[in-house]
């Protein structure tokens, strides 16, 4: 069920989405999304992206540092360790502190290297410098899990717009759009809401809190995606 983004607040994104576009290498979200293919058409359409949309260049490590198999780069810088932390389940926290505690050379090969781990990459994505984060996202779309787990890292992470616009990816889950309810309750950003309630994905649970939101918009959404399921229902019966 789906109600869809109206041609309103895809005019509201637009606008709003224009303070990030000419962003610092930190901060600007919607070059990282658009590299990694998660915007949607009307954002790249709306703001006429074409790459490169600045001069910023992250340097990798040498070609022949990520062409050596992974389990010899980690002999080699002394990682096993780290390693064997990392295929324990359970402990991202413990990992990712000693993540953050290598030689900016190590994180970054890490972040570059086709055979890192998906939970070490998930860990650099946190890191302190944003050509890491940046490079290990790139590494992390690759995976199979990878979009999902960027679809909800960026929505947590980036600025409520930039959430917003990230929500609505089809590939969104519903746990992550239930968890960005409870979040967006301390932002009081309505768009986000928006996003939620229009979304196909988002549980019926959750659509009924956002049926009575203070914001008309956010309900009218809500109130639609309820109405689809309840159609559904007399159809199935």
């Amino acid at each position: 069920m789906m109600s869809g983004c109206t041609e309103v607040i895809k005019k509201e994104l637009l606008d709003r989405a224009e303070l990030y576009q000419t962003g610092s290498e930190d901060s600007n979200y919607l070059e990282q999304l658009f590299k990694l293919k998660l915007l949607p058409d009307f954002i790249i359409d709306g703001l006429n992206f074409m790459p490169p949309l600045n001069n910023i260049r992250y340097l990798k490590p040498p070609s022949s540092l990520l062409e050596e198999p992974l389990s010899t780069l980690v002999k080699k810088n002394h990682l096993s360790s780290l390693f064997e932390i990392a295929y324990q389940p359970h402990k991202p926290g413990i990992l990712w502190e000693k993540i953050s505690q290598l030689p900016h050379e190590i994180r970054l090969l890490l972040a570059a290297h086709c055979q890192t781990p998906t939970v070490i990459l998930q860990g650099l994505l946190y890191d302190i410098e944003a050509q890491i984060r940046t490079i290990a996202a790139q590494s992390l779309i690759k995976t199979p899990e990878g979009t999902g787990y960027l679809i909800g890292y960026y929505a947590k992470t980036a600025p409520p717009v930039i959430s917003a616009i990230i929500l609505l990816h089809p590939q969104t889950s519903p746990s992550i759009l239930a968890a960005m309810t409870e979040q967006v309750k301390c932002v009081h950003c309505w768009l986000v809401k928006y996003a939620i309630a229009q979304h196909p994905n988002t549980p019926i649970s959750v659509l009924k809190t956002l049926a009575v939101d203070s914001h008309p918009q956010v309900q009218d959404a809500a109130k639609i995606q309820l109405q689809g399921y309840s159609k559904s229902s007399v159809i199935s019966a």
